[in-house]
């Protein structure tokens, strides 16, 4: 079983560096760190998985810091998020937000005395 986790080290020593979506979905970088934590491992004398984990760990740290600041540091992206949540009442069809510009002149034709149609009838 040992050689067989090795193989598997192996294979994500090979990919070179993965894409940080796929770090967190599949959160393979949790499992290496638990690896670090186990007091005994089978055989690591001879497959040094403590080392290898390290070693990619070490790697993928530096993926996601500069994902992280890539993105937005503590919450910004989350803000930002956020912000693109409460626009989602005034989404069309074709997933644009309405913009204000758009939005003024169906309320200047309700002062002038016009009939307004009910958004999204006619979609």
């Amino acid at each position: 079983e040992m050689q067989s986790m090795s193989d598997f080290i192996t294979l994500l020593e090979k990919f070179g560096d993965l894409e940080v979506s796929i770090i967190r979905a599949t959160k393979i970088n949790k499992v290496l760190k638990a690896i670090l934590k186990l007091d005994a491992i089978p055989r690591e004398e001879e497959f040094h998985f403590k080392k290898r984990s390290q070693s990619l760990l070490d790697k993928w740290n530096k993926l996601l810091a500069s994902d992280t600041s890539a993105n937005g540091v503590n919450g910004a992206s989350e803000s930002h998020a956020e912000a693109k949540k409460s626009d989602a009442n005034g989404v069309k069809v074709d997933g644009e937000p309405k913009s204000e510009a758009t939005a003024e002149p169906k309320a200047e034709k309700a002062d002038a005395g016009e009939p307004t149609s009910v958004e999204g009838a006619d979609e």
